[in-house]
């Protein structure tokens, strides 16, 4: 029997970098091999390309702004005592073991990372090992260049197992998903003529698109939250500036008209954005689902996932509209009274000096 849990843990960099996959390999084996607890280190990467980081370096965990690599396989074992892990968390974990293998994987649309107990029993539970391999990580991970980040959830919602079954007449690989309060269980099943080793290379060859595309998700989902979070902030500062006189408020509404126009146009650009990431979405899910090249194990998990809010950006540029055209009324008037205080002045003027 092999116990397993999911997450999504990733090696960011801090500051914006230009280098290659094959530095950040060297420098990421480096930074593991320097932790004691680590051993067996092993990244390995099937093509070389530059990495060119110089725009957001936010961890991935605050903005779901993550670096995509592709192309590299990140595996190592670790070993953390029980002494240790009564340390890392709030709460009493049951792993089990002491000995972990970590595997961070990059899928097609992202990436997700398996964490094996090893020779855990049937009692322990494999989403404690990824809480307990995460927390030991963000203590103990440091680099000048690099950082721990992780993407929640981590663990996946569920605590997964592999074990041989009773059925000789069993030709593949069967998955049962349990339902429970807390963590489902989600249980595989393969030949009894089978190994467990191949048996679990099966099953991540075939949650690989399935998972990353879940954290891919998540990611947008953290993405999205983070920029409608900033667009609310610009709209109530505009907002929250109380009126003083109506001198002053025409005159500040002439300075705005910029600022409407610029948040009317990132509104416009957020909903693009949320459209075309839907319609991603939508023949992605396709494409796995109703393809046939993927058994679709994980297919009420994807479908599940639903943002944090609903955005209604049209009604905020309808809003944003309405009170600029109010705003642009006091303006107008404003104009309208100076252009006929001058001229009366002019006409005087005028009257004084042809008598």
């Amino acid at each position: 029997m092999v116990k397993f849990g999911i997450g999504c843990f990733v090696f960011g960099f801090k500051t914006p970098v230009e280098t290659s996959l094959a530095e950040y390999k060297d420098k990421l084996k480096e930074a593991l091999e320097r932790i004691s607890n680590i051993s067996a280190v092993d990244i390995t990467i099937s093509s070389d390309y530059p990495i060119v980081w110089d725009e957001r370096v936010e961890p991935i965990n605050d903005s779901g702004i993550g670096m995509n690599l592709s192309d590299i396989n990140i595996t190592f074992s670790l070993h953390i005592p029980f002494r240790v892990q009564k340390e890392l968390f709030d709460r009493p974990l049951n792993c089990g073991v002491e000995d972990f293998v970590v595997e961070i994987e990059y899928g097609f649309h992202g990436p997700f990372t398996t964490i094996v107990p090893v020779g855990c029993g049937a009692d322990s539970k494999p989403s404690d090992a990824v809480i307990c391999v995460r927390e030991f990580l963000r203590k103990n991970f440091s680099d000048d260049l690099l950082r721990f980040e992780n993407l929640g959830p981590s663990p996946f919602h569920a605590n997964f197992v592999l074990s041989p079954g009773n059925d000789d007449a069993q030709e593949n690989l069967v998955a049962d998903v349990r339902k429970k309060k807390g963590y489902d269980e989600i249980r595989f099943l393969y030949p009894p003529s089978g190994n467990s080793e191949d048996a679990f290379s099966e099953v991540l060859y075939e949650l690989s698109s399935e998972l990353s595309l879940f954290y891919n998700q998540e990611a947008h989902r953290s993405y999205s939250y983070q920029q409608w979070d900033e667009l609310q902030k610009r709209i109530d500062s505009y907002l929250s500036i109380p009126p003083k006189g109506f001198v002053m408020e025409s005159i500040r509404n002439l300075k705005d008209r910029h600022t409407i126009d610029a948040l009317i146009v990132d509104l416009a650009k957020f909903k693009f954005e949320t459209i075309q990431y839907s319609s991603y979405i939508q023949m992605t899910m396709g494409n796995i689902y109703d393809g046939g090249a993927y058994k679709g194990y994980l297919k009420l998990y994807n479908e599940g996932i639903r943002p944090i809010m609903e955005y209604h950006p049209d009604d905020v540029v309808a809003t944003l509209k309405f009170i600029s055209e109010r705003r642009n009324k006091s303006y107008e008037i404003l104009i309208g009274l100076l252009s006929g205080l001058c001229g009366g002045i002019i006409g005087s003027l005028l009257m004084i000096l042809s008598s």
